[in-house]
């Protein structure tokens, strides 16, 4: 998808301007009308310094409009149940996404107002100027969030 040059100026989106301040990650697009679970997992870039503000961006596919938006401060602490099996939690995030989030927690539910029935998502991760700096993450010292999609048949449990 490209947010920024002539590309975009010819479809009939907000393009994006200069953007050096900032670091965006693309997830691919994801279905939920079937019961899926969606995890995103990734570095919490607050917790590794590599920003001063991060956040998670769920937007409809489609049109790429942003419907929701988790802060860091949100999550924060949110991989702290896989501490068992996982070093340095407080560097990490799992946030859900579902049309239903019973027994979830760290969940956002998605209706059907938000994402219309037949419409994927997709998430934008978005990380703000480093600490220290006036510029954006280095890219290539970053990690890109995965998209972990449950079924329905089975869904994650709630630790």
């Amino acid at each position: 998808m490209d947010l920024v040059g002539q590309h975009c100026l010819e479809r009939p989106m907000n393009c994006l301007g200069d953007n050096q301040d900032e670091d965006w990650r693309l997830s691919p697009r994801s279905s939920i009308d079937s019961g899926q679970v969606l995890a995103v997992v990734g570095t919490l870039k607050t917790a590794t310094r590599n920003a001063t503000y991060s956040a998670i961006a769920l937007n409809r596919s489609s049109v790429l409009q942003g419907i929701g938006n988790i802060f860091d401060e949100d999550l924060a602490g949110t991989a702290s149940a896989f501490s068992g099996t996982v070093d340095n939690t407080d560097r990490f995030y799992v946030q859900y996404f579902a049309r239903d989030c019973s027994g979830l927690s760290h969940c956002f539910e998605i209706t059907e107002e938000m994402i219309p029935k037949g419409e994927t998502v997709a998430f934008i991760e978005r990380n703000y100027v480093v600490p220290g700096t006036a510029r954006g993450a280095d890219s290539r010292q970053t990690l890109t969030p995965l998209v972990i999609i449950f079924d329905g048949k089975a869904r994650p449990s709630s630790r």
